[in-house]
């Protein structure tokens, strides 16, 4: 039940940025295809720092998990963890509907290439994460509800907090992916994928 109310917001995050995307003004959209443009023309043109791309992904992704953490540890987090994944979702489903309606197959390449891979492990990632932080804020607010204390209660947080640092380094694989392996690809098409 947990995981599906996670599924659920992290699905109404991407369908709210998909709409965001398709009711962008005309002028709003060019602007971000400028952008999009310089960045092609930027990366094509110079070499890509894959080290700080591979920094501040890895900065992004441990302050996710340490958020997450941070919000079991008390039920008042449970609905916070659930923005989060709403947040998430608008990001990703704000970037898939613009690339497609505003860039067409090319569109579709930068996905196939720069967006999908990464988060085909982030996602399940978030998803989990998520779930397991609501699991356990819930079982803290039953056992205040109950007025009971499980002697296992400790054991049960390190057990999160490890399956939360295994999460963080299965995280680490997209990252190394996103630094290292998209910036050479896209490099090698920027020419290609400038809108001209």
């Amino acid at each position: 039940m947990v995981v599906f109310f996670v599924i659920l917001f992290f699905a109404i995050g991407l369908s709210v940025g998909a709409f965001t995307s398709k009711a962008l003004d005309t002028d709003s959209k060019q602007n971000i295809l400028i952008f999009m443009n310089n960045f092609f023309h930027t990366i094509g043109n110079e070499n890509v720092e894959s080290k700080a791309v591979f920094i501040r992904a890895f900065k992004n992704n441990i302050q996710f998990i340490i958020i997450i953490w941070l919000l079991c540890l008390t039920y008042i987090g449970v609905p916070i963890v659930f923005l989060v994944d709403l947040f998430r979702g608008f990001i990703l489903g704000f970037t898939i509907s613009f690339c497609i309606q505003s860039m067409g197959l090319k569109g579709l390449l930068f996905l196939i290439i720069a967006v999908v891979p990464q988060n085909i492990i982030y996602v399940p990632c978030i998803i989990v994460a998520s779930a397991l932080a609501v699991d356990y804020g819930l079982s803290i607010f039953k056992r205040n509800v109950n007025k009971v204390y499980y002697h296992k209660n400790n054991t049960n947080l390190i057990n999160l907090s490890l399956i939360l640092a295994i999460i963080f380094l299965i995280m680490t694989v997209a990252s190394i992916y996103e630094a290292f392996v998209v910036p050479t690809i896209i490099k090698k098409l920027s020419g290609f994928l400038i809108i001209q």
